[in-house]
């Protein structure tokens, strides 16, 4: 009986091992099956995976739906004689059809056989980003300009493209990835930089622009960039310094008086806001901002104070179609428009 029940008990525990290895590997094929499932409706809806014009199916009707299977199946009886063209165009609807294993190894080699050429590249990128890959993304990329030793401005067709093409958060997934590449560093810092500061994300854009000006403290983009990011982010102060600091790169000091001055005016020091607009050149002076800016400098320190001296550039900017008329946009040009300035100051 002891016997019996200890074959049974390993019986049952050889069962139950069988059963787990089965269950964990059903678990694992379900996770892959689903895998490409997630993205299905992204991948088939995408419009930014890139055709080649070819003779056999003309790129009008590979993008239509009601020809998907049509065109697949074509492309998949005739694999073995595609052309390369072709062959990205298979790959691109295997990708459309959740076949992403197929596809992804497909792209890579096309890239490898012909890494010069863009689509194949663009069409890998896309397709990592549609799927949420965005590291194998970076990695691939880096590995791919340290294969092929390219150098930046060999690159830069494929950022321009993206660029083109609207796909501004590929760009930047793949220029985090090229950012501690030698020779890629101060360009992608720079790239990122505006990036973030358009998404409004401050501290990431501030992350990149301090890198920049740790290595370069009188880079201009990176100065102006970081100006930018202050005047968004209403850090006056700091607004006064970068201003500052740009106006001390040689013969390069656009907008920097705007920035002082618009630094010194947001914390009522309007003597200092005026000393700097005057010093500006005739050129960023011919701006509506900047008028703007002067106009309410010298009235803030004095409502009755004359804006006869923005008449001129007044003038510019209305030939360039600023619509709003002359007496409300320097009231103290006219009669009328001291009386109200006057009931301000009553």
């Amino acid at each position: 009986m002891h016997l019996l029940n200890s074959v049974f008990g390993r019986n049952s525990r050889r069962i139950f091992y069988n059963f787990k290895i089965l269950y964990i590997l059903i678990l694992l094929y379900s996770i892959s099956c689903r895998f490409p499932v997630r993205h299905e409706q992204d991948l088939e809806e995408d419009r930014d995976f890139l055709f080649y014009p070819n003779q056999t199916i003309p790129i009008s009707e590979l993008i239509d739906k009601n020809l998907f299977n049509k065109n697949l199946n074509s492309l998949e009886e005739r694999e073995a004689n595609l052309n390369y063209q072709e062959k990205n165009n298979l790959f691109v609807l295997l990708a459309k059809d959740g076949n992403l294993e197929v596809s992804l190894t497909g792209f890579q080699g096309l890239i490898q056989f012909q890494p010069k050429e863009k689509i194949p590249l663009l069409n890998l990128i896309r397709l990592y980003y549609v799927i949420h890959e965005y590291e194998e993304a970076r990695a691939y990329v880096r590995t791919y300009i340290q294969k092929n030793n390219t150098k930046l401005n060999d690159f830069k067709p494929i950022l321009n493209e993206l660029q083109a093409s609207f796909r501004i958060e590929e760009r930047a997934m793949i220029l985090e990835g090229l950012s501690a590449l030698p020779g890629y560093e101060l360009y992608s810092w720079e790239e990122l930089g505006k990036y973030f500061l358009f998404q409004k994300d401050f501290a990431s854009a501030e992350y990149y622009l301090q890198k920049i000006l740790s290595l370069a403290p009188f880079n201009e983009e990176a100065l102006i960039a970081m100006a930018e990011l202050c005047l968004d982010a209403k850090r006056w102060s700091e607004l006064t310094d970068y201003g500052k600091a740009i106006n001390l790169v040689p013969n390069k000091k656009r907008y920097s008086f705007y920035y002082i001055a618009k630094g010194y005016f947001e914390r009522g020091k309007f003597p200092e806001s005026i000393d700097w607009i005057q010093k500006a050149p005739d050129t960023e002076k011919a701006n509506v901002e900047f008028l703007i800016l002067w106009r309410d400098s010298l009235l803030a320190e004095n409502p009755r104070n004359s804006l006869e001296g923005l008449r001129k550039y007044y003038k510019i900017v209305q030939s360039k179609g600023f619509e709003v008329p002359e007496a409300m946009f320097l009231p103290t040009n006219t009669s009328h428009g001291r009386e109200i300035m006057e009931g301000f100051i009553q």
